[in-house]
């Protein structure tokens, strides 16, 4: 299963929708387009939905290196607000440990286990296929 980054041009924000088997390497991918599109345009808003992803394969290290991409990325859109949804407890426990090492960014960050939860804390009103899609992401091989 793919996972798709969104641009919502309208909120300026973007929007990953996760699923299925997510490999470090597409997870690293999604950050740097993050980051390539913020040094384009100033972003408001993040929402990473995590909800439909069934396995994660990343190291710690993996996770702390995404942190520090996301850190240099929140410098160019400071005071962004950034919604993770984690329904699986695995899943909250990683988006936590990402959040732990995001201390020095410049996001105003929020764990959820719904989506809905996320998009309201967001103050927005949008669904999981609004937005154009700008980057897909494949996972793993089969």
């Amino acid at each position: 299963m793919a996972s798709y980054l969104r641009l919502l041009a309208a909120h300026r924000g973007l929007q990953f929708l996760g699923g299925g088997e997510l490999e470090s390497h597409d997870v690293l991918a999604a950050a740097q387009a993050v980051h390539q599109y913020a040094q384009t345009a100033a972003i408001a808003f993040l929402l990473v939905d995590l909800s439909a992803v069934t396995a994660v394969h990343i190291e710690a290290a993996e996770v702390r290196d995404l942190a520090e991409m996301n850190i240099m990325t929140s410098s160019f859109s400071p005071g962004a607000r950034l919604a993770v949804v984690a329904q699986q407890d695995w899943m909250f426990g990683l988006a936590r440990m990402w959040d732990a090492y995001m201390d020095r960014g410049h996001w105003e960050i929020e764990l959820c286990r719904d989506r809905a939860t996320a998009v309201s804390w967001l103050g927005l009103s949008f669904g999981p296929n609004d937005g154009a899609i700008i980057s897909t992401f494949q996972g793993p091989a089969a």
